[in-house]
């Protein structure tokens, strides 16, 4: 199953990809963070949402 991960060094903390989480597992601290790795679903919203290239789909 797909994951994704996020960049700290590439994440301004805009909160786009926030706003289409279908399963609300995203938050904004300074930086995008997860709140449960395990609730992500892999749909890759978040990735297609996000313009700086932070959010990566990987394997788990």
């Amino acid at each position: 199953m797909s994951k994704i991960k996020i960049s700290v060094l590439k994440c301004v903390g805009c909160g786009k990809c926030v706003k289409v989480c279908p399963v609300d597992n995203l938050f904004v601290r300074a930086y995008v963070k997860e709140k449960n790795p395990d609730t992500c679903v892999g749909c890759g919203l978040c990735i297609t949402e996000c313009i700086f290239d932070a959010i990566t789909l990987v394997e788990s």
